[in-house]
Order: C-alpha cells, then sequence, then structure tokens
C-alpha cells in the first residue's frame, strides 16, 4: 500500500475519517501514479502549485467533495502528466479559479457596450475588459499586449476536456 499514497497518486481510497484522533486507510483500487509529475522537479512545481492553490481557494468552502473542481484539477494533472505545457495549463487553472478568490472579471466582452470582436485591455475599475473605443473612460487601465488579452479570454472559457 505504500505506493498508493505516493505524492501525485490517484485512486479509490477505502478507509475511516475519524474526527478526533487518527483515520486510517485500510484498502486501495484503481491507482495511478502520475509518474513524469514525480520525475519533474518543474511539472512537480506546477502540479504542487495548482493544489495549493485550488487548496486556498477552497479553505473556507463548506463542499468538500465539489466535484467539478476535483475533476478539472484531475484533467489539469492528467495533461501536464502526458507533457503538455505545464505553465499554460497551470495559467488556464489560474484565470478560471479567479471567481473562488472573490474576482470574477468580465472577460467576454467590453463592460460598457458589449463588444466582443475589438481590441480590448483590462480595466481594474470596471472590474473586465474595455473595448477600444471606451479605452478614454480608464486612464489607468492596465495597457496589456494584444497577445495577452486574447490569452486571458481563451483561458477563462476553455474547457481541459477538449485539449488533446
Amino acid at each position: 500500500m505504500g505506493a498508493a499514497i505516493l505524492p501525485f497518486t490517484h485512486g479509490t481510497y477505502i478507509g475511516s475519517i475519524n474526527s478526533e484522533g487518527l483515520s486510517f486507510i485500510t484498502a486501495t483500487k484503481g491507482i495511478d501514479q502520475f509518474q513524469s509529475i514525480n520525475q519533474d522537479i518543474i511539472l512537480n512545481a506546477y502540479a504542487t502549485y495548482i493544489l495549493e492553490l485550488v487548496k486556498a481557494a477552497f479553505e473556507d468552502s463548506i463542499d468538500v467533495t465539489n466535484t467539478l473542481w476535483f475533476e478539472k484539477v484531475l484533467k489539469a494533472l492528467s495533461l501536464i502528466n502526458d507533457g503538455f505545457d505545464a505553465q499554460i495549463i497551470t495559467n488556464i487553472i489560474e484565470v478560471q479559479l479567479l471567481g473562488k478568490f472573490g474576482v470574477q472579471p468580465n472577460w467576454r466582452s467590453c463592460v460598457i457596450c458589449g463588444e466582443t470582436q475589438s481590441q480590448f485591455d483590462y480595466s481594474e475599475s470596471y472590474g473586465g475588459i474595455l473595448c477600444r473605443k471606451h479605452w478614454y473612460m480608464d486612464k489607468n487601465r492596465l495597457n496589456l499586449d494584444q497577445r495577452t488579452m486574447y490569452y486571458l479570454r481563451k483561458f477563462s472559457i476553455v474547457d481541459l476536456n477538449y485539449l488533446n
């Protein structure tokens, strides 16, 4: 059972969870280890960061069985383990997790007019993106590169299950 409880191992664990004292794992089934993540210090760092970020986002949450985020993190770790760019996968998780930290920027359309096809920039004051014709409304906008805006917008909506 020692290999079943190594870091970055996924499976079904059977045991008892005690409210006081020690809890025990008595059996395991369907164990799958993320071998590449375990062997590569960089991939290990990205995976650890993702897990700690999700842990922080849900720390005060009552719903510890959040299957949506469990599946999303499991898919992210699988993609990283399978050779996908760990930084890109991590950035996708970061952008999509913002709402759990109480910050949900509007990445889809201009917060003023609803424009979806334009050059955009991010405005902290308005909590979302501004199209080019409304840039004058926030002289402290971030002046982000258009490629950065493109990726932020894409990362906010991409479903990791469709990456292959």
